[in-house]
């Protein structure tokens, strides 16, 4: 994996002559996921500019190899990163929090050319992300927030904050830490997500409709992310 990761950031700093990087992801981050690919972390990868979009997005899907749709939180931050941070800390570098949808393309010819080690070196299959309205960071209510994905107005998946390493100030410290360890650069307004809410979905054609909310929330209060598949 070490190598692996050489391999992935010499493929993204050279990317990002061109593109520059705006975030990082992270993947695997549910237990289920990780025991599936036979590795006892999640992996992380980088997002650059060119897959930013604002909700209302359209999306073709002949373009993509095996688009794959994921509800996601993500963490705005306020300023650079440069050495391994605690979950106390978290406060000082969290600007705000944004609902995401994130859109991976699976870029491999056989199911069985998928390990952990191919998707670090694939960046962790690293495509477009779209960013809804920004939303206050709140350390005590960051683990309420519950998240549905709607195809055509019926839902088709639903998690909560919680599916990300069990806690989303968790998944966040170990990202943040694992980046440093891996020697990318953390800079002040990168975007980091932190992983699936819920389950991973294969991309079909529709109209999509991402609902992003905590049980105190009225439903006026609800982000909502939109967008197509064509």
């Amino acid at each position: 994996m070490q190598d692996a990761y050489s391999l992935q950031r010499v493929s993204v700093l050279q990317h990002a002559i061109n593109d520059p990087i705006v975030g990082y992801k992270a993947g695997l981050t549910s237990e289920q996921g990780q025991q599936a690919f036979k590795v006892d972390e999640p992996l992380v990868g980088a997002l650059f500019a060119s897959g930013f979009s604002r909700s209302r997005g359209a999306y073709l899907l002949g373009n993509y190899h095996d688009l794959r749709l994921e509800v996601e939180l993500g963490f705005i931050l306020s300023k650079p990163i440069t050495q391994p941070i605690t979950v106390d800390e978290l406060p000082q570098y969290i600007k705000a929090m944004v609902p995401i949808v994130e859109l991976p393309n699976l870029r491999f010819a056989r199911k069985e050319e998928i390990t952990a080690v191919t998707l670090v070196t694939s960046n962790v299959a690293s495509n477009h992300f779209i960013m809804g309205n920004t939303m206050p960071f709140d350390m005590e209510y960051v683990n309420d927030f519950q998240a549905t994905l709607l195809k055509n107005g019926e839902p088709i998946t639903q998690g909560k904050a919680t599916d990300a390493m069990g806690d989303q100030k968790e998944a966040l410290v170990w990202m943040v830490n694992k980046l440093l360890s891996v020697n990318y650069p953390i800079n002040k307004d990168n975007l980091l997500i932190t992983g699936a809410l819920g389950t991973m979905l294969p991309a079909q054609k529709g109209q999509y409709e991402a609902r992003f909310r905590t049980a105190t929330m009225d439903e006026h209060e609800t982000y909502i992310i939109a967008f197509s598949i064509r």
